[in-house]
């Protein structure tokens, strides 16, 4: 009689444990930009955010330009320092990009770079992290300091243009 409460004790437990999912992509990241990593190889890129692109400029509320594409690369390196990354992929781009919602010790990473201002709710994945961004415009947090471009009108070749109206 105890062993069979032990075992329907034990299957009942394994049965409450989730399974890894099968296409989840594990390890230590390298962080490219502040919007994608290559984990195990696989070069991924956040789902739901994009984020300043490497020598993108920004400018800061006093009129001082800065390159905001390398501080979100810097914000994302902290979220992912030391730990270790799960990424499941939510669709492939025929660029090649791969979408992936990833997460440092259970923390989702595109709500953190939402959250700190570093990266934008991307427009062509919804509006997942839309309340997270606004709530980062209000706290003028990160990129929300002072004037930006967003990534995407930026890869199209829109500019700030400087105070005097120069570019």
């Amino acid at each position: 009689m105890r062993f069979t409460i032990v075992m329907a004790a034990a299957l009942g437990l394994a049965a409450l444990a989730v399974p890894a999912r099968a296409d989840e992509i594990k390890g230590r990241p390298r962080v490219i930009s502040g919007d994608t990593l290559v984990l195990a190889g696989k070069r991924l890129r956040l789902y739901g955010v994009d984020a300043p692109e490497a020598g993108q400029n920004c400018r800061l509320a006093n009129g001082r330009a800065y390159d905001c594409g390398l501080v979100s690369t810097t914000a994302l390196m902290d979220l992912t320092a030391g730990v270790s990354i799960t990424c499941r992929p939510r669709r492939e781009k025929a660029n090649g990009d791969t979408y992936a919602t990833c997460f440092a010790d259970g923390y989702d990473l595109s709500h953190g770079m939402a959250h700190t201002g570093w990266a934008l709710a991307y427009p062509e994945t919804g509006t997942i992290y839309a309340r997270v961004q606004e709530r980062a415009r209000k706290a003028r947090r990160g990129l929300w300091r002072g004037a930006f471009v967003t990534p995407w009108q930026w890869r199209d070749g829109k500019r700030l243009t400087d105070p005097t109206g120069a570019r």
